[in-house]
């Protein structure tokens, strides 16, 4: 973590800082499902309050499955209505 560095299938994955932020929160409450708001909120430091913007979490998270390859993408599941969630199938 504190070299901000990510590595998947022995290859450094090239994340934007706010992708491995991303990524770090939802492997660290990984199972849990994250609202969009809640992302918003934590990664950007947005306030839900005023802000209902998930399309920006939606093209994040595509960025990082991308980045992750077809095998790690699936990990990080949309729950429809709700979120996403790190855990899903390998």
């Amino acid at each position: 973590l504190d070299a901000r560095t990510a590595r998947a299938a022995g290859r450094t994955l090239h994340l934007t800082r706010k992708e491995f932020d991303l990524l770090v929160l939802l492997m660290q409450r990984s199972g849990r499902v994250l609202s969009s708001a809640f992302l918003l909120e934590s990664v950007w430091g947005y306030d839900s309050a005023l802000s209902r913007d998930g399309h920006t979490v939606e093209v994040h998270v595509c960025s990082l499955r991308a980045k992750l390859g077809p095998r790690l993408a699936g990990r990080i599941v949309t729950v429809s209505g709700l979120g996403y969630r790190f855990g899903g199938a390998n």
